[in-house]
Order: C-alpha cells, then structure tokens, then sequence
C-alpha cells in the first residue's frame, strides 16, 4: 500500500505560493486506495483548514519534520512518497525514507495509464489503479521512471531559484513553524 504527503505551499494548487498539484491529482490516488496526506510547515489545523476549504478531507496533516512517524502510524503501507518544492522538502523526505517528487514529477493518471500500456497493454484499460498502488514493486517501478523523465528547463529553475532559502516568495510565514 502507498502513502502519499504533499507540501501545500508552493506543490498544490491552493497553496501560498499557487502550485501545480492538482485536486484531480490528489483524487486519482484516493480514488485508488492510498493514503493521502499534507505535511507542511503549517500548523496541523491550518493544513486541515486548508484542505477542508479546498473541498478535500486528508487521511492526515502533520508538520513535516515528522514525517517519519507516519512509517510507524500507517504501518500497513510499504512504500512512502512526500512531493514538495524545496529543497529542505526534499531533505527531510530522503531522511524519513520517503521517495521525494517535486511538483511536476508526481505520476497523474496519464502517466500512470503510459506506464501500464509499457507494462502490459492489458492492464492499460483499467479504470481502477488498485492493484497498482498495493504492489510495492509497481510501485518502484513507477517511481523511477516518473523520476527520470526529462523535465522543463524552466519548472527545474523554478524550484532551483530556491535552493539556497528554506522560504519561498508568498509565503505566509505566521502560520508556519520554524524549520
């Protein structure tokens, strides 16, 4: 089984700053069966907040720095994936174990449907993404081949601009906690 955390701001669409990640995004992989969450420099109740305004209920919500703790609290999921769009997002997830994606790296169902027709064209035409999300093997499959797509020059500029700040321009930093 898979869980999944998302960074809000700067990574979804609702975020400060605006990101890419989409609630069709997020949809897929509920719709399928994982868990999906927020972990974030905001406050739990801001991030739920956030969500419930978004018209979205999480599995969860908890400040991202403890992210490791949901290996130990979701113990029925085998692999653990956190999208972000700075590089302390990225840091954090590589020290938890997670695999980390930035925003335009996280599979869609677009995605996810190429990968099935290269796997076998037979599974291709599911509408149900399930089996996929409880094989940790898939899984890994999927991730490396998201992450070794070739990306836009101007979305990996995008995220480099940050890489020497833990902030990013818009953010609101009285809901946040310091990193």
């Amino acid at each position: 089984m898979l869980l999944v955390t998302f960074d809000i701001d700067g990574t979804m669409e609702f975020g400060d700053p605006v990101g890419i990640v989409t609630k069709q995004v997020v949809n897929f992989y509920r719709d399928n069966g994982v868990i999906v969450g927020s972990a974030s420099d905001r406050t739990k109740s801001t991030q739920l907040n956030m969500w419930s305004k978004y018209g979205f209920e999480v599995d969860f919500a908890i400040v991202k720095h403890k992210i490791p703790e949901l290996m130990t609290e979701y113990k029925q999921c085998q692999v653990f994936w956190h999208v972000g769009d700075r590089p302390v997002d990225q840091q954090i997830a590589s020290d938890a174990g997670f695999t980390f994606f930035w925003p335009d790296q996280i599979p869609d169902l677009s995605f996810v449907q190429q990968f099935l027709t290269d796997e076998s064209s037979a599974s291709s035409k599911q509408e149900n993404h399930k089996e996929l999300f409880d094989d940790a093997e898939a899984l890994q499959r999927v991730a490396t081949q998201a992450l070794s797509r070739e990306r836009k020059q101007e979305d990996i500029a995008k995220y480099d601009q940050y890489a020497s700040s833990g902030r990013v321009d818009g953010d609101d930093l009285g809901n946040v906690l310091p990193i």
